[in-house]
């Protein structure tokens, strides 16, 4: 029965209009389908995104401890 529905659900989501085509913020490309599919809220194309990401988690490691003031009271 679990694959039936399974089988069910498969098609409902096969019938689902496809998200409109939007373009990246950063790069004015189109942002892929998938991605659109996934994350219909998306503002920049995966490239874009990962790029993004790298440059936060490199902004982070360079922010340490020393950069940390703690005042106590």
């Amino acid at each position: 029965m679990g694959q039936v529905l399974s089988l069910i659900q498969g098609r409902h989501r096969l019938r689902k209009p496809l998200p409109k085509p939007r373009l990246c913020d950063e790069c004015d490309d189109p942002i892929e389908t998938a991605r659109l599919q996934v994350q219909p809220k998306a503002k920049r194309c995966i490239s874009c995104e990962k790029a993004r990401e790298r440059r936060h988690k490199r902004a982070l490691a360079a922010t340490s401890d020393r950069d940390i003031v703690v005042i106590k009271g």
